[in-house]
């Protein structure tokens, strides 16, 4: 059990498949080792790309006190002060024309958006968003019209090869300049407005909250979507659950969220060796 000075003094963790476990759980171990990081001094939060309100359960148990990173970047959220600090949103009309060609490439998908408030899905005869069901995450049915206003994300839920069929679609039809196109997932294909990636987010934390220095800063995830922040931080962690591709993006591999990956972390890399 390390503890005393800290080598690094922040630390970013995505939360599915690196902080959570495939049960759903957070480990005592990975909340314990937070504790103590945060004891010692240190700064935390996490990278995610839910929205406030499915990632506010999450919290209840962590010692988070940093501003977190939401929605894959398109927002740095205070927790403790329950407000937006930075927002982005993808261009209402790019993203209505996104899901309408998404329906017509892939008629059983999910399209959804993500917004300040509820999750809004635009298929009612489409398959359900697992995480929707198994988490009985706030949604509500909406028409898809000309424009999806304030969207900080757009995305579309199902099998993997019907998505990278949409993906390949919608770059085809609109180019890649005016949105970024990530997988949080095999079956989660996500559009952010241009630029936008939990990395991008990071670099605005480092840049505008006082005491957030890039040296300072440790990150950890698992997928295609922390790939940018593993590279914004000064010392990058892949779990070992994560795809070679983002392993390569990192610095450093500890244990798969299964096994206390982020205690993992903390304990041999975020506290001085002595």
């Amino acid at each position: 059990m390390a503890e005393g000075r800290l080598h690094k003094h922040a630390l970013y963790s995505d939360m599915d498949k690196t902080l959570i476990g495939d049960d759903k759980q957070i480990s005592e171990k990975n909340i314990e080792a937070l504790r103590r990081f945060t004891a010692a001094g240190g700064h935390f939060s996490v990278a995610s790309g839910r929205n406030v309100q499915i990632t506010r359960p999450f919290l209840r148990s962590l010692p988070v006190n940093a501003p977190a990173i939401l929605y894959n970047g398109a927002a740095v959220y205070d927790f403790a002060e329950e407000r937006f600090l930075h927002e982005e949103h993808i261009d209402p009309v790019l993203a209505a024309d996104i899901l309408r060609l998404s329906l017509e490439i892939y008629p059983g998908g999910c399209p959804q958006t993500f917004h300040a408030g509820d999750i809004l899905l635009y298929n009612r005869d489409g398959i359900m968003d697992h995480y929707i069901e198994n988490e009985r995450q706030p949604f509500a049915f909406a028409p898809l019209t000309d424009r999806c206003e304030r969207a900080m994300k757009a995305m579309v839920y199902g099998e993997h090869d019907q998505l990278e069929r949409v993906r390949l679609a919608v770059i085809d039809r609109f180019g890649e300049d005016a949105f970024h196109c990530t997988y949080s997932a095999p079956f989660y294909l996500e559009f952010l407005p241009r630029g936008v990636t939990k990395g991008s987010a990071l670099r605005w934390i480092e840049e505008n909250v006082p005491g957030f220095a890039r040296e300072d800063v440790a990150a950890i995830g698992d997928f295609d979507n922390d790939i940018e922040m593993l590279r914004a931080a000064s010392l990058g962690a892949a779990v070992d659950n994560a795809p070679d591709r983002v392993k390569a993006a990192a610095d450093i591999t500890v244990g798969d969220n299964n096994h206390s990956a982020v205690a993992e972390l903390i304990d041999r890399y975020l506290f001085a060796q002595t």
